[in-house]
């Protein structure tokens, strides 16, 4: 007899299909990586000041470079590239696992 958990469980995983529940993970993952850094680069900010945009001059032509969205960006990516590295590490030395080896374990 299937407890009320699993009923539920069963219902929300039929809502959607194996490779929209992939595209939701992802997506999820990126969440979760931005969020990431965006408390890295808050906590960053407190123990030295990061500017959000730098200025530059070349010639008669104003330059701006947005330092903190970049700083972001940069570690959000990084964090990502982390994750699909140790996924994919994990798979080639567990072939037959279910299980995730990524950062983040779904």
């Amino acid at each position: 007899m299937k407890t009320k958990m699993e009923r539920l469980r069963e219902k929300i995983k039929n809502l959607f299909t194996e490779s929209q529940w992939a595209g939701i993970k992802e997506v999820g993952r990126w969440l979760v990586f931005f969020l990431a850094s965006e408390v890295i680069t808050q906590m960053l900010n407190q123990v030295a000041q990061v500017p959000d945009f730098i200025f530059f001059k070349v010639w008669v032509f104003n330059f701006s470079i947005a330092v903190r969205a970049s700083l972001k960006l940069a570690l959000t990516l990084a964090l990502r590239y982390l994750d699909k590295k140790k996924h994919t590490d994990w798979k080639l030395e567990h072939p037959r696992s279910e299980k995730n080896g990524g950062l983040v374990k779904w």
